[in-house]
């Protein structure tokens, strides 16, 4: 008999109901209770049973009892067999407690946070994520951020040693935010035919003219040693035959340096038929599957935000390589070059001027009738150079999804091309920089979430 809070009265205790009359209904407390080795006195086993279960839910700091539970129960029954076991429920109490706890939210008996998890992390009510889903993102968390320490330290640290503190609600409601923006409809469950027209694929294009890795190109100091989507903002969705156009297109603009990075999706039902702890209804998968599901595909680790902290000689290890990073590329950057990129998709001639930018040290050295090795090609003609050889003398873009042969074969033929002197006119250019501006603007535009 569990007695809530609500109905609890110190006064109780004191009041013994009458009941030599009554037979005790027999159900699982009180065979657990039983044990054959000790005599038991049946005519009072329902009111020691109540008074076991009750005892254990009075506060030991109650200031109207001055004993210990089992004190009080040993001064109203006088029975062994009961105080034997008040004294072993308090301790498998005490350990069930901290087994049905994670990382501070409660889990019921099955595995899954409680509401008080799904309230911080801004999940739905009745949401049923398994702890096991969250223990996969912090394992991959440590082991995330600890390699950068593992690498180039000659004593390894533990996973365990990776973070000082770990916000995981506020992982999750990051990533749950995301989810959201992607899904057309947020409902209990969803059909197959539903979720084989999910999104395949989604980008946030509005920090397309940053620096990868940095928040701000301009400032070069806001940057971040943890990754972090507390500010995304899903601006573009592709479905299966926009996906690939996206890589594609990504593929151009970065050539130039725009970064617009396509975020693949994998919303399979044959991988959510084989998830653990999320089973189908009926035919149909639940809201928590799709998550799950959405989770897998982005490789989810803790992320940054809230109250999660590494450890300092992580924290320290990390700023080490990223503020040599941002020196680096700081040299390298100009402040031209940055306000090129932010204008570059404002009109075609603001195209233009970038990717002539870019293309200075490759047009100094084409048309030069010298012969370049392999390794030279790569180093002085990659990028924007090969980008409009491939479209003006071949009819096609070079993407990042192309196999490996077709890539070996673009570059042969791209290195004959260099040795017999051609070069890139102005027309070569312009036709190119309309081509990929209409495309870019026709592309973004049809994609729009």
């Amino acid at each position: 008999m569990k007695v809530s809070n609500s109905n609890f009265n110190s006064n109780a205790i004191y009041k013994i109901p009458n009941t030599e009359s009554k037979t005790p209904k027999q159900n699982i407390n009180t065979q657990e209770v039983l044990d054959s080795s000790y005599p038991i006195d049946t005519k009072n086993l329902a009111i020691k049973h109540s008074i076991s279960d009750f005892i254990q839910y009075i506060p030991n700091n109650l200031t109207t009892i001055e004993h210990k539970k089992t004190d009080i129960v040993a001064e109203l029954l006088k029975d062994e067999l009961l105080i034997r076991n008040a004294k072993t429920n308090k301790s498998q109490i005490q350990e069930v407690r901290i087994q049905n706890e994670f990382y501070g939210y409660s889990v019921d008996k099955q595995g899954y946070l409680g509401e008080d998890f799904n309230a911080a992390a801004g999940l739905p009510s009745g949401f049923k994520l398994h702890k096991s889903t969250l223990e996969e993102i912090i394992k991959i968390g440590q082991w995330n951020y600890g390699k950068w320490h593992n690498i180039f330290n000659e004593a390894p640290i533990s996973n365990e040693e990776v973070f000082k503190h770990i916000d995981i609600a506020n992982t999750l409601n990051q990533y749950y935010n995301v989810f959201t923006q992607i899904m057309p409809e947020i409902k209990e469950s969803y059909s197959a035919g539903e979720i084989e027209k999910l999104p395949k694929g989604f980008s946030d294009k509005r920090y397309m003219a940053n620096e990868s890795m940095l928040e701000d190109t301009e400032m070069m100091k806001a940057f971040s040693i943890m990754e972090s989507l507390e500010d995304f903002k899903v601006t573009n969705l592709y479905n299966k035959e926009t996906f690939r156009e996206a890589k594609v297109l990504s593929s151009q603009l970065q050539s130039i340096d725009l970064n617009l990075r396509v975020y693949e999706l994998n919303f399979s039902v044959e991988e959510m038929k084989n998830l653990n702890f999320y089973p189908q209804k009926d035919t149909n998968f639940s809201q928590e599957a799709l998550f799950v599901s959405f989770l897998n595909s982005q490789d989810a680790r803790v992320l940054g935000g809230g109250k999660t902290q590494l450890r300092e000689k992580i924290e320290n290890r990390l700023n080490e390589i990223l503020s040599e990073e941002v020196s680096n590329r700081s040299k390298k950057l100009s402040l031209e070059e940055i306000n090129l990129r932010k204008q570059a998709l404002q009109s075609p001639e603001k195209l233009k001027e970038l990717i002539k930018f870019k293309l200075q040290d490759s047009m100094e050295l084409l048309g030069k009738s010298k012969i370049f090795a392999p390794n030279e090609i790569a180093a002085n003609f990659g990028g924007v150079t090969m980008d409009i050889y491939a479209f003006t003398q071949l009819g096609h873009y070079r993407s990042s999804l192309d196999s490996m042969a077709t890539g070996i074969d673009l570059t042969m033929k791209f290195t004959k091309a260099v040795h017999n002197n051609w070069t890139i006119s102005q027309q070569d250019i312009h036709n190119y920089t309309q081509d990929l501006y209409k495309r870019a603007q026709n592309f973004l535009h049809q994609t729009n979430a």
